[in-house]
């Protein structure tokens, strides 16, 4: 498992091997220039073994908090008098309750880190800023040394056990552009669909219709997932830090894998109720209600910024949705990609006048994840999103899938594996044309982080 808490920009060697100060340490006095093509990407991380998902999960988000911290102006001088960084205690146990002030009281935050240690040698470049969700984070990991011959998956693997069950288990939820059914072509489609398609592919030689797609709402999502009822959720799922640790409903964590789908909670409603709750000013509709779904990050934020007598609690989506209709309520809280028109007129069946708001009020980055039990299946998973990333940014097309690297890392089963995920479904940018750009035109964080670069260092919800 690995944390990446710094991006360097490979020109010819790492940077810092190359900046000015290392030659002249060496006694060099001659004149010296640095080049400006960036030719890769090279992600710094602290690494930690596969035994211990705890451990990995305690070391990521202390990387977190400092980056966390930051964002939020919290500085070595100032953490000991602010309210955040606090954990209730279920996470890593009432003994770490105030881990993430300790660990800044005594290096600071990650800018101050930098400064101290960084900033003389190299310049912080925009890769390694803070990005608070608004600009382009869609970016692939390096895939090594892919020619390295490794062992078969062991017997009692879940990618073995999925092999011999002859289908993948993949979690969805019915909505627009992410897992939707054709009557008329009889056919699924979406982004959930295809990267469910994707991990298929990738199992069973190129046979990506060797999944089964299992609807699972909010509320029974994580317990369906820890009782093997499905081997991965594609379904839109928030990481957070209490989901990847320690969720306290399921009693486990989770793995998440790379971020497919970045929203936020967004309110909209009938006409004047959506504006009243865009612009959270409910003294202007004193008989506003806001559907929420239960199980969802959206809940905890819609209490932070409205009273109790203005929320109603729905069951799920769905049932959020169908409160315009069934009068219930008259604004809905959700992602924006629930709120589309046709969501509304299809799984919330209202018909009449409708308004969206133009503010997002929380992050929420949708990511794939799978039991903590597996890291292979886990790592699999990862690097399936990682290489639609990487032939976007490769300009790799789904007619061009060949040109994907091949990898022995798997033993001879997945030799083609990166080919076959880009035959099935095709990169990033063409899963999300086919899908979702007819909903939700592309922009800000779904877009591709490519050069210029911009911030990469994104912080998942869960610290307070």
């Amino acid at each position: 498992m690995q944390c990446t808490p710094f991006f360097q920009m490979d020109i010819v060697g790492g940077e810092f091997d190359i900046s000015e100060s290392v030659p002249r340490s060496h006694g060099y006095t001659g004149e010296y220039a640095v080049g400006e093509t960036v030719l890769t990407t090279e992600p710094i991380a602290l690494v930690t073994r596969e035994d211990d998902p705890s451990w990995s999960d305690f070391v990521n988000w202390v990387m977190l908090s400092l980056m966390y911290s930051e964002n939020k102006g919290i500085t070595q001088a100032t953490v000991h008098t602010t309210n955040l960084l606090n954990t209730d205690g279920e996470v890593f146990g009432p003994e770490y309750a105030s881990m993430f002030k300790k660990a800044v009281s005594v290096v600071g935050n990650y800018g101050e880190m930098y400064s101290r240690h960084l900033e003389s040698l190299w310049p912080r470049h925009a890769l390694n800023e803070i990005n608070k969700g608004e600009t382009a984070l869609i970016m692939s990991l390096p895939f090594g040394n892919t020619r390295t011959v490794g062992e078969s998956p062991p017997e009692d693997s879940t990618l073995t056990l999925i092999r011999r069950r002859g289908k993948l288990r993949c979690g969805v939820r019915p909505q627009f552009g992410f897992a939707h059914f054709n009557s008329t072509t009889g056919q699924w489609d979406g982004i959930e669909v295809d990267y469910c398609r994707a991990i298929a592919a990738a199992i069973f030689n190129g046979d990506y219709t060797k999944v089964d797609l299992i609807e699972v709402w909010s509320s029974d999502r994580f317990h369906a997932l820890k009782n093997s009822e499905v081997d991965v959720l594609c379904r839109t799922s928030t990481a957070t830090m209490q989901r990847d640790v320690y969720l306290p409903s399921v009693g486990s964590g989770f793995t998440f894998a790379l971020t497919t789908f970045f929203d936020g909670l967004t309110f909209a409603g009938i006409p004047p109720y959506g504006s009243c709750a865009d612009s959270v000013q409910p003294g202007e509709c004193p008989d506003l209600k806001i559907c929420v779904a239960n199980g969802t990050t959206y809940v905890d934020r819609t209490y932070q910024l409205f009273s109790d007598e203005f929320v109603v609690i729905k069951r799920n989506i769905p049932a959020a949705l169908q409160g315009l209709a069934n009068g219930d309520c008259n604004a809905i809280g959700t992602a924006m990609k629930d709120l589309t028109n046709e969501s509304i007129r299809e799984f919330g069946g209202w018909e009449g006048e409708y308004e969206v708001g133009t503010h997002i009020y929380s992050n929420e980055p949708f990511t794939p994840l799978v039991r903590q039990d597996d890291p292979l299946f886990a790592s699999l998973v990862y690097w399936v999103i990682s290489a639609t990333f990487y032939a976007e940014e490769q300009g790799i097309t789904q007619a061009q899938s060949n040109k994907m690297p091949v990898l022995s890392l798997l033993g001879d089963n997945y030799f083609l594996m990166f080919r076959h995920v880009i035959e099935a479904v095709g990169n990033y940018g063409e899963i999300y044309e086919r899908n979702l750009e007819r909903f939700i035109p592309r922009s800000g964080a779904n877009e591709l982080n490519s050069a210029p670069y911009g911030p990469q260092l994104f912080v998942r919800p869960g610290l307070k």
